[in-house]
């Protein structure tokens, strides 16, 4: 998904479809609705009346690591709106708001080299700020597209989504300093405001009932160096998340090899396929992690095997690379070894396989 792609090729990517309603009671960050909470009240709201719609004590919103179910945040949002005398309270609320209300969500990306790189992170650690907040980032003709989708958004006429949306824009411009990245803003649901207020926050097009959510980008912007890069930061934050990520899980959704396919994947983006560095990535030795997978009936190779195969897959279908640089970025020591091992994964060669018909849709 984030390699470079043919702009001429059609894609698939539509919008997200999830279910209209959580299967099950979804959770947020407290750091959200704390921020949400205390613009409620400076816009008039009584705080025994944001009490009441979240029956939490302003102890637990203290503590960033929390979690709330996600209707709280928008029911507060509902109060806001009876009350607050802005034209728009999503973007005045963005306007004084900062980064802390994504509470640790994006400690990494903040240090990462490129704009890609803080996307990468933050679809990553996506589920630290919601277990169900859904990112995914796609080509679009010469564009870049990173959607996001949420039970709630079209629960809450939007508030939420808006809210989001333009304080993340702020972080990446302010914080991140990635500048004049972004081509426009879309939104699912019709705007909560006059189109000019977003307009003038935004800098750039917005667009409303277009059936998706996203921060649109240049795909040159995508290499956009990070002004606080660094790339020891960004390890400290990411493993720090990836502890968080693991203690926030909800109880039986992960699998017993969950933290294996979850290293796989980190390692995968950066074309590392070995089986001693995933070991170290999950900070276990070589042996440890063969008799956790040994115990669940597959090998540490069979996994790797799986992974590489899907990443050629992808690298295939969603770029125009050549053969001989998909089998560099699978760590392969020539393209005739990749044009063997994808023969015995497929039954067919890459360049077949690329052209069609027989290609069939990635997982």
């Amino acid at each position: 998904m984030f390699s470079a792609t043919d702009d001429s090729r059609e894609t698939s990517n539509g919008p997200f479809r999830g279910p209209t309603a959580p299967a099950r009671s979804s959770r947020t960050l407290a750091s959200v609705v704390r921020h949400v909470a205390f613009y409620a009240v400076g816009s008039g709201v009584s705080m025994e009346e944001v009490t009441r719609a979240t029956a939490l004590s302003r102890s637990h919103l203290i503590d960033d690591t929390n979690r709330v179910d996600d209707e709280i945040p928008s029911n507060i949002w509902r109060l806001i709106a009876e009350r607050s005398d802005a034209p728009v309270p999503t973007l005045h609320m963005a306007r004084g708001t900062d980064s802390s209300l994504f509470g640790p969500w994006l400690r990494a990306a903040r240090f990462a080299p490129t704009l890609e790189d803080a996307l990468r992170s933050m679809i990553r650690f996506s589920s630290v700020l919601a277990d169900e907040l859904k990112l995914r980032l796609y080509p679009e003709g010469r564009d870049e597209v990173l959607e996001s989708w949420h039970p709630q958004d079209h629960l809450d006429g939007g508030w939420m989504a808006e809210m989001g949306v333009a304080i993340l824009v702020r972080t990446l411009r302010e914080t991140f300093g990635f500048g004049d990245c972004v081509q426009r803003v879309e939104f699912a649901h019709v705007l909560n405001g006059p189109r000019e207020a977003y307009g003038l926050h935004f800098g750039v097009p917005v667009l409303d009932g277009v059936g998706r959510t996203a921060i649109v980008f240049r795909r040159d912007a995508l290499r956009t160096p990070a002004r606080q890069s660094d790339r020891v930061l960004m390890r400290y934050g990411e493993t720090e998340l990836a502890a968080l990520q693991d203690r926030l899980a909800p109880s039986g959704d992960r699998p017993p090899l969950g933290r294996v396919y979850d290293s796989i994947a980190r390692n995968a983006e950066r074309s590392e396929f070995g089986a001693q560095a995933l070991a170290s990535s999950m900070h276990t030795s070589l042996r440890a992690l063969q008799r956790l997978t040994s115990e669940h009936g597959v090998t540490v190779r069979e996994l790797l095997e799986e992974a590489r195969e899907k990443k050629a897959r992808e690298l295939l279908v969603e770029t125009s690379r050549s053969v001989e640089d998909i089998a560099y970025a699978l760590s392969y020591s020539d393209a005739r070894s990749f044009r063997r091992a994808f023969r015995r994964w497929t039954g067919q060669s890459p360049a077949d396989y690329r052209k069609g018909p027989l290609r069939r849709d990635l997982e």
